[in-house]
């Protein structure tokens, strides 16, 4: 083995590390979930939920917050309702922001909903996208809860 090979074998050592340090970085934080992802805190320090519009499935523990964001067009008339039993769930917030902010007319948006658990047990969050004065709603979706201790 003669000297030329030293620098072949630091380069492939380099690239080594720097491939297992960045496998490792991936697994920090990873909290392995079937419904949602940890993606802020709550005012009070607390991990809030985004809940996937792909699984509407919610496990959060007593006191725990979830939020759910749900695309929207308010221009149309229609508006996203939350229809839950308040025994379980506390709306603490709702705010629709529009996609764009250069003042565009008819612009979507996005509508999000944040709840807290407030008793532990299991609860439905039922959003209907309708507009107030149609009797139908143009769309249903339906999040079920689990509250624990």
């Amino acid at each position: 083995m003669g000297s030329s090979d030293r620098p072949k074998r630091i380069s492939r050592l380099a690239v080594l590390l720097i491939a297992l340090l960045m496998v490792g970085a991936g697994c920090v934080g990873y909290r392995d979930t079937d419904s949602e992802d940890v993606i802020s805190l709550d005012g009070a320090g607390r991990p809030m939920v985004l809940v996937s519009d792909t699984r509407r499935k919610v496990d959060i523990e007593w006191d725990g917050a979830f939020q759910i964001v749900l695309p929207g067009n308010y221009t149309t008339g229609y508006r996203w309702e939350p229809y839950y039993d308040d025994a379980f769930l506390m709306l603490v917030s709702r705010k629709y922001e529009t996609d764009s902010t250069s003042g565009m007319v008819g612009v979507g948006g996005q509508e999000s909903f944040i709840f807290r658990g407030i008793k532990v047990g299991e609860a439905a969050v039922q959003f209907q996208y309708a507009r107030p004065w149609e009797d139908e709603p143009l769309e249903t979706r339906i999040y079920n809860v689990t509250i624990t201790e």
